[in-house]
């Protein structure tokens, strides 16, 4: 072991980390980053507003939810009807219309009031916004995102300030996709993964390997201009590793349960992504009859509602044109279909993937749609959020607390970049948002590991660390002066500014939240395949298949999971799955599969010779630098000239019981629905 290098790594990050330490010591003195300010708005440019109106008796509210999610109270599960609601807690419609009044005789538009008076929406001009609420608007650049912000709080006029709870819509950041591709690399850049082309002479639509970690101990020759090496271990398939449906349900444990007729028949999946994709059914339906699912039929067991939110669409996806969600939309359709083939699929298409109109979707979708899970996969760091969008964080928790009451499970994805330290995003960790909201279930992501007749072998907790060992000596991904190997992980952690639900609390003692609740495979290279027609770079569009991972997936495939649960259970409905989640690892073993390290006496090693001098590598160093447990399996990626770790996620980690990555481990088909 290199171990002057490694500590070098070691001291290099600890200096970093204490230089910064000043600024998150506690939640009380945490300071938001810095943004570059571009200079203030173009005063004649259109934008929207969203003021929120205040709940009648908020408190009473938040004290009936604790109440849902007690078995010892009376009223345990016992969820509110929208006319409930509405009679006790939402604001009156005299309320709503008096805030309209105030916003069309300060010259804007009014758009939409939805049904609980909750949301009064308007459009105008910056200038006229500016002096509506008495701030102004400019523009500023984050983590390479641009968006609007204020530069004081919103506010409003006496007649209506004591109705009105927050001004949203000024401030325009963007939650981001965890769909993450099992990538490929050339030579020094990393590339796109190049899909395979989807034919029908495929035998049952089985394109990649699905045995991923058969092979072991075998031996990998380099030669060339200043390199020879030889490296050994574990071996990944050349042609990259990825599951079917039948695989995915097989190795959890949900194909029997779905044989039994607990398919999801009755039950509602509603998935929440921007922009859509101009081909989700067509694809959808060929992935359906290449992998023996049914047919999702519009008007019947599928459901497209675009823009309900009556947002403006910033991109319409369509031929030649790629507005960057539509392999999200696949991913999140296909799989929640594939762990719940005989629910009905509802996808919700909001206007951008805006914060303001994502939780506008989510009020309307607890406002009008069926009970069920709803899944989301995206997110942003939650501390950004909570530091330069305040109002829509306040919002979508709010959010998120209505639709508790009402009896869905909000399902969120945790995110793909584990404490998001590696990425320079927070200091000196962060969690993602909205995930973290108390009132919804956290998704985080496994590897997956399968016999070779396809049962299930072992899970990790998700977190991948890459070196490439064409170089001498191997450079850890990303390249550069300070590539630390990480590659991608699940999310989780300590929030540090949004407190813990009493359910986590009783389980976990903790008074901030902890991320995430649950997990399934999110892992990129034990990914899941997709089947997507590209149409913005071919014309004629063609098909392909590929492998993605991600959080991503995981989250759609525990909305099918709990769309199980729920047909299961029968009435009333299950409500937000994450109190349960932890009931059933208490109480019911063997409904959970817990996560913990899994190690190999095979990891990939390697000696380079240095003229005639050996330098031997072990499986530490390859792994570049890591923070966690020092057990954790490591492949040769042969065809790639790459060593990839499994169970390396940044400084978080598995362990028996709840933990930081996986929450209280992943569902174990039968044995999790039968206590429903």
């Amino acid at each position: 072991m290199r171990t002057g290098t490694r500590i070098g790594r070691f001291l290099a990050v600890a200096f970093a980390l204490l230089a910064l330490s000043a600024l998150m010591l506690t939640t009380a003195s945490a300071a938001p980053p810095k943004a570059q300010s571009l200079g203030l708005e173009n005063p004649s440019k259109t934008m929207s507003v969203h003021v929120m109106l205040n709940l009648r008796n908020e408190s009473g509210l938040q004290a009936l939810v604790k109440e849902l999610h007690d078995k010892n109270s009376p009223n345990y599960h016992q969820f509110l009807s929208k006319e409930q609601f509405s009679a006790q807690f939402a604001p009156t419609a005299a309320d709503s219309k008096k805030v309209a009044d105030y916003l069309t005789a300060k010259g804007l538009t009014v758009t939409h009031i939805d049904s609980h008076n909750l949301v009064v929406a308007a459009t105008g001009t910056v200038a006229t916004l500016q002096k509506t609420f008495n701030t102004q608007i400019e523009k500023v650049q984050l983590n390479g995102q641009t968006f609007n912000r204020t530069t004081s709080t919103p506010t409003v006029g006496p007649s209506i300030a004591s109705l009105v709870k927050s001004v949203s819509g000024l401030h325009t950041m963007r939650a981001q996709s965890y769909a993450m591709p099992q990538v490929k690399f050339k030579n020094k850049k990393p590339v796109p993964m190049t899909p395979v082309k989807f034919t029908k002479t495929k035998k049952n639509g089985v394109f990649f390997p699905g045995d991923c970690f058969s092979s072991s101990n075998d031996v990998l020759y380099l030669y060339g201009t200043g390199l020879q090496a030889i490296y050994s271990g574990n071996q990944f398939p050349d042609a990259g590793c990825g599951y079917s449906p039948a695989e995915m349900q097989h190795a959890y444990g949900f194909d029997t349960v779905i044989q039994s007729g607990i398919d999801g028949t009755g039950q509602y999946i509603t998935i929440v992504d921007p922009y859509g994709s101009a081909t989700i059914l067509s694809d959808a339906n060929t992935f359906s009859s290449t992998y023996g699912l049914p047919a999702l039929v519009p008007g019947s067991n599928f459901f497209q509602i675009d823009n309900p939110e009556g947002g403006t669409p910033d991109c319409v996806t369509g031929p030649g044109v790629q507005c960057g969600w539509e392999i999200e939309t696949t991913l999140d359709v296909e799989w929640a279909h594939s762990m719940a083939p005989g629910a009905t699929i509802i996808l919700v298409v909001p206007a951008t993937n805006m914060d303001t109109d994502l939780w506008e979707a989510d009020l309307w979708i607890a406002e009008n749609l069926p009970l069920g899970p709803v899944s989301h996969s995206y997110g942003e760091p939650e501390s950004v959020e909570f530091f330069f969008d305040p109002y829509d964080y306040t919002n979508q928790y709010e959010v998120n607390l209505i639709a508790d009451v009402f009896g869905f499970s909000y399902n969120y994805s945790s995110g793909d970049s584990g404490d998001f330290y590696p990425f320079g995003v927070n200091v000196p960790t962060d969690v993602s948002f909205p995930s973290g909201s108390p009132n919804a279930t956290s998704v985080g992501g496994t590897s997956l590991a399968l016999t070779s007749a396809g049962a299930y072998k072992w899970e990790e907790g998700w977190g991948s660390n890459i070196a490439f060992i064409n170089y001498a000596p191997p450079i850890p991904y990303p390249f550069g002066a300070y590539g630390d190997g990480f590659y991608g992980g699940s999310g989780g952690g300590t929030s540090q500014v949004t407190s813990a639900p009493t359910w986590q609390n009783f389980f976990l003692g903790n008074t901030l939240r902890q991320q995430p609740d649950v997990a399934l495979d999110a892992d990129p290279f034990t990914g899941a395949e997709i089947i997507y027609t590209d149409y913005w770079d071919y014309s004629p569009p063609i098909t392909f298949v590929a492998v993605y991972g991600g959080t991503s997936l995981s989250c759609p495939m525990f909305s099918g999971v709990w769309a199980l649960a729920e047909q299961k259970n029968g009435s009333p409905k299950l409500g937000n799955a994450a109190p349960l989640v932890g009931d059933l690892f208490y109480f019911f073993k063997g409904s959970m599969n817990d996560i913990v390290p899994s190690g190999s006496g095979h990891n990939a090693h390697g000696t380079i010779f240095y003229g005639n001098v050996p330098v031997s590598y072990s499986q530490w160093d390859l792994a570049g630098f890591y923070q966690n447990s020092p057990t954790f399996y490591e492949s040769i990626w042969n065809a790639q000239l790459i060593t990839v770790t499994f169970g390396t996620d940044t400084s978080l980690f598995t362990a028996p019981g709840w933990d930081n990555v996986t929450g209280w481990g992943s569902p174990n088909g039968a044995n999790f629905i039968g206590p429903f």
